[in-house]
């Protein structure tokens, strides 16, 4: 007799595949999807807190008076400070003599220099120097004009030389202009 065939043999390797084949694409396309879910959770729940903080900030400044909140408008509007226009009446100037040398009657030879004080009612303008006119009189040729510069905290001159008629002339200063300096 003859031998009966057997049975065909399923391919058992191929078809074992096939299911865990499938089964990993599955997988993947699952956890794709949860991660993509879980991103979008999270983007969504980041966007809520800011979007809470935004309006807890809102809700903070309508609290606050118009008035009392600071504008761009409001503060490029602020007026400019006005400072004094100084005149020769708000200064006392008196002179300060440097050097003295007297020839019995024939006169003084003095070396002079000016001091000036501000007594004006306003402020003046802190970065501008003034160009200051005075006369000194007593000189036995007459009155002598000199200026100086008056800066907000000094002051620039040379010093005059003065020659009396004798050594009882008083020698006396008047500011007779004050202009402002031009940079």
């Amino acid at each position: 007799m003859s031998q009966p065939t057997p049975p065909p043999v399923p391919d058992v390797l191929s078809s074992a595949h096939a299911p865990e084949k499938s089964r990993a694409k599955g997988l993947i396309i699952w956890a794709t999807v949860v991660v993509i879910a879980a991103i979008t959770g999270t983007g969504v729940m980041v966007a809520q807190a800011a979007g809470d903080d935004r309006a807890q900030a809102a809700t903070a400044t309508s609290s606050v008076p118009a008035e009392d909140v600071a504008t761009p408008e409001a503060e490029a509007s602020t007026p400019e400070p006005v400072y004094a226009t100084p005149t020769v009446d708000d200064f006392i100037m008196t002179l300060h003599t440097t050097k003295r040398q007297c020839s019995g009657n024939a006169g003084c030879t003095l070396i002079v220099e000016p001091d000036i004080a501000y007594i004006g009612a306003g402020d003046t303008d802190p970065v501008a120097w003034w160009d200051v006119t005075y006369e000194i009189r007593g000189d036995k040729s007459g009155p002598i004009t000199a200026t100086a510069e008056l800066y907000p905290e000094s002051m620039s001159f040379s010093p005059t030389m003065v020659k009396t008629a004798s050594s009882d002339t008083k020698v006396t200063v008047k500011m007779t202009d004050i202009v402002r300096g031009v940079y």
